[in-house]
């Protein structure tokens, strides 16, 4: 089956081709979520605000299609050396 490679932030994931497109759908239809802290001032404590809104960007900055050789060599070499 096609593997797709997917670039989540500054990741990249590989999965099925009909995965990365069911991924790419389920992100579509999400909300950010941020917690920002705002520091107190003189006899203030700080405190948290909330925020839940779309993103003005998408998630997902590149869907690439690997074959199947490609997808067998990188597997077999594992994870790389730091």
């Amino acid at each position: 089956m096609t593997k797709a490679v997917v670039r989540f932030g500054y990741k990249d994931y590989v999965m099925e081709l009909p995965q990365a497109l069911q991924f790419a759908e389920l992100l579509g239809g999400m909300e950010r979520y941020e917690s920002k802290y705002n520091e107190g001032g003189e006899n203030r404590k700080g405190s948290y605000t909330y925020h839940a809104y779309e993103e003005e960007e998408e998630s997902i900055t590149e869907i690439k299609l690997v074959t199947d050789n490609h997808y067998r060599v990188a597997k077999a070499a594992g994870k790389p050396a730091k």
